[in-house]
């Protein structure tokens, strides 16, 4: 980045130049974002403005393919056409056109209407139109950087090969603020896990489990279940690392809830893993009026 973000401890953050920064770039890379983007007022030119809304988006994506990503995800402009008069559009529009001739096994190209939310910089023109963009129907209202932000964290958890392209309005949805809440306790974790919407799994979140219906099935019916095959499966990132857990039908049976820790118990392989279970909670997202159509 050009400016330095906020610390985690699971976030590396190279500052300076983008391009210079992006052949020093080390892998392996699953999932690359691009949120490049600038105006031609702040670029100063045309020519500047190009640079970066496309090549530099350009040799950030040929990049991460080369680091191995299969996903890019990229922040491209409602109107995006290659065939446009507007010079703004059509420079975003060529830059779709040029990421989908990479041959990108997923890629997910979003097309925000006008960003509404706090800049360090003062734009005009865009503190003047946010008011009205919030009413506007359809793909041309308004979007909160942070709603955006959230579609895009929930679109590179699916798997769907393929371009798509999706739209301001797709995109508010898909921002929805949502809140978890620690369940109530129910006699047993398979309950548990059936009703949740996230986990947290040895201080470490996961959107991504899978429970193995078949097996839970042929276990409520009072069937006797003899597989390898996990009941339940669990990943997420950790840092750069991809965690992953697998734990058969008879450790989640013998799953024990520990009061104290606020967590279920249960042991895998190794060592006794603590597990917590989240129910989601749609947040209050009135700062935008709900879509009508």
């Amino acid at each position: 980045s050009r400016r330095a973000l906020a610390e985690h401890p699971h976030l590396e953050n190279p500052q300076g130049e983008l391009a210079d920064l992006l052949p020093g770039l080390t892998g392996p890379v699953d999932t690359a974002f691009c949120c490049l983007g600038t105006t031609i007022k702040q670029a100063g030119s045309q020519a500047a403005f190009r640079a970066v809304d496309y090549d530099l988006v350009i040799a950030f994506a040929e990049r991460a393919r080369a680091l191995g990503a299969r996903h890019l995800l990229v922040i491209s402009a409602l109107g995006a056409d290659a065939n446009a008069s507007v010079f703004y559009n059509r420079v975003k529009g060529e830059m779709e056109d040029a990421l989908r001739a990479q041959g990108w096994p997923q890629l997910t190209i979003a097309r925000p209407s006008l960003l509404l939310g706090a800049r360090q910089e003062f734009r005009l023109g865009e503190r003047l139109a946010a008011p009205f963009m919030r009413w506007l129907p359809g793909k041309y209202r308004g979007i909160k950087a942070t709603a955006l932000a959230r579609a895009l964290w929930r679109l590179a958890l699916e798997e769907d090969a393929g371009t798509r392209v999706i739209e301001s309005k797709q995109l508010r949805r898909l921002g929805r603020q949502e809140k978890y809440r620690p369940m109530s306790i129910p006699h047993d974790l398979i309950s548990a896990l059936s009703a949740a919407d996230m986990l947290e799994i040895d201080d470490l979140h996961a959107w991504q489990f899978h429970l193995d219906s078949e097996q839970l099935a042929q276990h409520h019916a009072g069937q006797a279940v003899v597989t390898d095959t996990p009941v339940l499966s669990i990943e997420c990132m950790d840092g750069r690392a991809l965690r992953k857990w697998h734990f058969a039908l008879a450790q989640v049976l013998a799953a024990r809830f520990d009061g104290e820790a606020d967590a279920w118990i249960i042991t895998g392989s190794g060592d006794p893993h603590r597990l917590k279970c989240f129910a989601a909670v749609t947040g209050d997202n009135s700062d935008l009026p709900d879509d009508a159509d």
